[in-house]
């Protein structure tokens, strides 16, 4: 397997999820304000989708069930840009620039994670 160009790419493009995970455990309420009040539950749900990206991207780097990982992220970042990122977009337009830029960055992840789930499929990767 060459490093550069096979596992460097898979260590990069989990990096952020990892680290993400850790921030939704260290800043847990910090991120409640993202959790849309019609969603029961509250906290829990912050430290559940951390821990899910947290192992989601070990298992994007390890090989441990990549494809399922893959899936998951992607479902996760489907459901970020519907529950969140759309309603503020929805209500702010493009005067608010942060929350543009996190549905655009969202949007283009999940088409890279839904591009690289397909690859694992067909074992392309």
């Amino acid at each position: 397997m060459n490093f550069f160009k096979d596992r460097l790419p898979r260590i990069l493009f989990a990096i952020p999820f990892v680290l993400h995970g850790f921030i939704h455990f260290s800043n847990a309420k910090g991120l409640m304000e993202y959790v849309p009040a019609l969603i029961p539950g509250g906290i829990v749900w912050i430290y559940l989708s951390g821990l899910v990206m947290i192992l989601s991207g070990i298992g994007l780097v390890t090989d441990w069930y990549a494809e399922l990982s893959s899936k998951i992220l992607a479902l996760m970042l489907f459901v970020a840009i519907v529950t969140v990122h759309l309603p503020v977009f929805a209500a702010h337009g493009l005067s608010h620039d942060t929350s543009t830029l996190l549905l655009l960055k969202d949007t283009s992840l999940l088409g890279a994670m839904l591009t690289y789930t397909s690859l694992l499929e067909r074992d392309l990767i």
